[in-house]
Order: structure tokens, then C-alpha cells, then sequence
């Protein structure tokens, strides 16, 4: 019920559903743009900063949610933030593959 309210929220937002991959759901305008990833029952929202704190603060309003700030890890995806870039690797992984050979 959940899942099925969430999605209706964001059609309804605008967001369009990624052909591909059901689990994205994208919005964009001229300069901004907000690309939202769900998850089972966790969602992680990029975009543009004033897309992002439009989306953030007006979702907050339909849905309990707590904001976790910029995530550190998704689905064995490690993620930094260096000035203007965003890295992501699977060190960890990687070496715990490696660790059982």
C-alpha cells in the first residue's frame, strides 16, 4: 500500500517512470532536474540543489521519512563525496571477494 501510494504521489508530481528500470522515477525542467531511487521501503533522492530541497521538503509533507543526508553506501556501492565530483567503488566488496580465495 505503501509502494502504490508513493508511485502515485510521484506521477502525480510529474516524475516519469524509467522504462528500464522501474525502481527510477525522474522530473526535469529547463535547470533543474531530481532523479528518485526506490528501494523496498528506502529512497534516495540527486538532483539539482533547488530541485532537491523543493522535492525533500514537499515529500516530507506526505510522508514520514527521515533524512538521512548524503548516503555512504547503496545496494554494496560505496559513495564519496570529493568537491565536485562523486565517487563510487565497491573496495570493501571487492576485498571481502578476495579474502575468501
Amino acid at each position: 500500500m505503501w509502494h502504490n501510494r508513493l508511485i502515485e504521489y510521484l506521477l502525480k508530481e510529474g516524475y516519469i517512470n524509467d522504462p528500464i528500470c522501474f525502481c527510477i522515477y525522474m522530473k526535469r525542467s529547463k535547470n533543474e532536474f531530481a532523479i528518485i531511487i526506490v528501494y523496498v521501503d528506502d529512497i534516495n533522492i540527486v538532483g539539482t540543489p533547488n530541485e532537491l530541497t523543493k522535492t525533500i521538503n514537499y515529500s516530507k509533507k506526505w510522508f514520514e521519512m527521515n533524512d538521512l543526508w548524503r548516503a555512504k553506501s547503496y545496494l554494496k556501492l560505496e559513495i564519496e563525496y570529493l568537491n565536485k565530483v562523486i565517487f563510487i567503488h565497491q573496495e570493501a566488496y571487492i576485498i571481502k571477494v578476495l579474502k575468501m580465495f
